[in-house]
């Protein structure tokens, strides 16, 4: 059964109905017992059912650590993926704001890593052999990202949810 609840920035989140996922979804829960890895962020719905549109799959099973430790430690790198898992070494919040990152980084996860077509070992073999720009995982990323940034806009739009897709003026 699905449940749901209004997060410490005023969006309404959709958990499992679970005391854990109500503490995740209220922001109020570590991922790990003593806080290194980081919090699980919970998509406002809007840009959950967006993402859905776009990857015409759900994305609510995929984890999303904001101010990860471990995504810090990558320098210049705002976020780092693994099976089912993207981490973040910024809020979520922030994450949200830039559509293309976002949809960069849904497209290793859900494209990428849960087919198969992505693994560590490939990964670092692709880096050795081309470097992180011209590795063919993050290109793809990026030429997907690019081609479907307008389309989720556009989506976020129609749903009447026009500040999940103006970016912040920083």
């Amino acid at each position: 059964m699905e449940h749901s609840c209004r997060g410490e920035n005023g969006n309404v989140f959709y958990f499992d109905g679970s005391r854990a996922g109500l503490a995740v979804c209220l922001g109020v829960a570590n991922v790990s017992g003593d806080g290194k890895i980081g919090r699980r962020y919970a998509l406002p719905l809007a840009v959950a059912k967006a993402l859905q549109h776009v990857f015409h799959e759900s994305v609510l099973g995929v984890i999303v650590i904001e101010r990860s430790r471990y995504a810090m430690l990558h320098r210049g790198m705002v976020a780092t993926t693994r099976p089912n898992r993207i981490l973040l070494a910024i809020s979520g919040d922030e994450f949200v704001a830039r559509p293309e990152l976002l949809l960069h980084e849904y497209h290793h996860v859900l494209c990428q890593w849960r087919t198969g077509y992505l693994t560590r070992w490939r990964y670092v073999v692709e880096c050795v052999r081309n470097g992180y720009l011209l590795n063919r995982y993050e290109q793809e990323a990026r030429a997907f990202a690019a081609a479907n940034v307008e389309h989720y806009g556009g989506f976020l739009r129609d749903q009447g949810n026009v500040a999940a897709v103006t970016p912040e003026i920083t």
